[in-house]
């Protein structure tokens, strides 16, 4: 089997989050372990050139090269790059030229790559940060809510641990979806080489070797380096994927054999669904290549203990009602649940030791929260939307929580987490910090 070709992952910060891109540089060879070869890009490895900063490092680094687009802020929002906005004419920051680069690559490709992921640390700012820089942030994310300039999905994290659980969850998830989009650029490629082979040429400039051509396609071809390409299209499609297939064959067997059934209505059958799920790492109904999804899925089988997965992921799972089948997860570490507007019993999630993040927004018929007493490492919550859970004592008990999500405009709730949680940092579903 070939040898996977590394996602080319460039990350764009300002200097305040300088030590949380030098630990996910670390993250390499523990990507590699997982299946998901990575080359981070970073404007620290640029070769030195003339000109504006930002225009050097994006000759050395073409937006058009890179599988994923990795966005970091916090407090500072960077310096002027010498790049201006093609709309509104305003200067742009290091940052957030990349950003937009990316953005505008994104949407030429039909949306296929590079890939964006934006994080927003939400740790609380120091007495001496500087408000311009911190309020330009701010002006960047509401830039991504719906309906505005660049709408798009951002994460959040405090420590520099809940940072790389993130990434490496999200590379791992999205790893697959690139490389199927790379080898069809690269099939793409290979048929349009072979309708200029230099064979069907009468001209001797022609008959020079493809890999001295210098034009922009031939140096930034995704698949310019990846051995055996000499293969037909069909070929490299069939040995990436042999092995991956015969691996799902033999588990969805294996629990054949031990008797267990898969239906539109119970997750009992997930280590035979799907290519992007990693033992021992995430699960989601996104991954199950099968009828179950968001709206079939009505209860959680507790075979899934057998999986020992440390993220799962049911986010707008409507007709869940309880998620008793969690029990005995003992590695899991975060739980989504946002968007399952049937759900009312989260007594499932008592006594689990490892958990870390439990995220209820728009829980509209969940009323009772105690079960989180005694998860002693848990340090997120999102309560955003669960308009029904009217006490929250149970906060009191829960000395690791530091990030709590709520709804802005829910202003009683908010005072009565205030008065549970007086410690922790209260933010909105974008991330943004509230005010006391």
């Amino acid at each position: 089997m070939e040898p996977l070709l590394p996602l080319r992952v460039f990350i764009g910060c300002p200097g305040d989050m300088a030590d949380e891109r030098a630990e996910l540089l670390k993250l390499r060879d523990h990507l590699e372990d997982l299946g998901c070869p990575v080359r981070f890009l970073v404007w620290k490895n640029v070769t030195p050139g003339a000109g504006d900063a930002q225009k050097v490092i994006f000759d050395n680094y073409p937006i058009d090269t890179w599988d994923v687009f990795l966005g970091l802020l916090w407090k500072r929002f960077g310096v002027p790059s010498g790049i201006k906005d093609a709309i509104s004419g305003e200067m742009l920051t290091g940052t957030e030229a990349e950003f937009v680069g990316a953005y505008e690559a994104f949407l030429k490709s039909g949306e296929k790559r590079p890939h964006i992921l934006l994080y927003r640390c939400t740790r609380e700012y120091p007495h001496d940060f500087d408000m311009a820089q911190a309020a330009g942030v701010r002006k960047f994310f509401e830039q991504t809510q719906a309906g505005a300039s660049h709408p798009a999905l951002t994460q959040t994290f405090v420590t520099v641990g809940e940072l790389k659980e993130r990434v490496t969850r999200d590379l791992v998830k999205i790893a697959p979806q690139l490389r199927r989009a790379v080898m069809g650029m690269s099939a793409a490629s290979t048929t349009a080489a072979a309708s200029t082979s230099p064979a069907t040429s009468t001209s001797p400039a022609t008959s020079t070797s493809p890999a001295t051509s210098t034009t922009p396609e031939a140096s930034t071809a995704p698949a310019a380096a990846v051995p055996g390409s000499g293969r037909k299209p069909w070929q490299r499609v069939l040995v990436r994927w042999s092995v991956p297939l015969l691996i799902c064959f033999l588990l969805a067997l294996v629990f054949v054999l031990k008797g267990q059934n898969a239906t539109n209505t119970s997750i009992a059958f997930l280590s035979s669904q799907g290519f992007s799920w990693h033992p021992n790492y995430s699960v989601t109904v996104d991954d199950f290549k099968s009828n179950i999804t968001p709206r079939t899925l009505v209860s959680v089988s507790e075979s899934l203990k057998q999986l020992q997965c440390r993220d799962l992921y049911l986010g707008g799972c409507v007709n869940l009602q309880n998620v008793d089948g969690v029990k005995g997860l003992t590695e899991l570490r975060i739980l989504e649940l946002n968007n399952c507007t049937g759900l009312s019993d989260i007594g499932g999630i008592k006594d689990l030791p490892s958990l870390t993040s439990v995220l209820l927004q728009n829980c509209t018929e969940l009323t009772d929260i105690e079960p989180l007493r005694g998860l002693a490492n848990l340090n997120e919550i999102d309560f955003a939307g669960c308009k029904n859970v009217t006490t929250f004592e149970v906060l009191r008990s829960l000395k690791s929580l530091r990030s709590i999500i709520v709804n802005p405009k829910d202003t009683a709730q908010i005072e009565k987490i205030r008065a549970a949680a007086p410690k922790a940092q209260l933010v909105d579903p974008m991330g943004k910090p509230l005010l006391p």
